[in-house]
């Protein structure tokens, strides 16, 4: 990951996420240093790295998604509530 490269050659798809979130530590680092302050301002990008890598926060949604679309479709063929 730390070469950027994808599988085609090109840049990965998350690679942008990557590198904010390497950024983002380098700065922490430099503010503990500095300051001594002890938070973890990097959380946010952290988790966008690895939804990007993981997508579960998407299945998750998705999954949600096509359970109501088949609940509703149910309803309809049904015509009465799904328990």
């Amino acid at each position: 990951m730390a070469s950027g490269m994808g599988v085609r050659g090109t840049t990965g798809r998350c690679y942008g996420f990557y590198h904010d979130l390497l950024e983002c530590q380098h700065e922490y680092q430099k503010t503990l240093l500095s300051e001594g302050k002890d938070s973890k301002p990097c959380s946010e990008r952290r988790q966008d790295y690895f939804e990007c890598l993981h997508s579960r926060k998407e299945l998750t949604r998705v999954r949600a998604v096509l359970l109501e679309e088949a609940k509703q479709a149910y309803e309809a063929k049904h015509g009465k509530q799904a328990h």
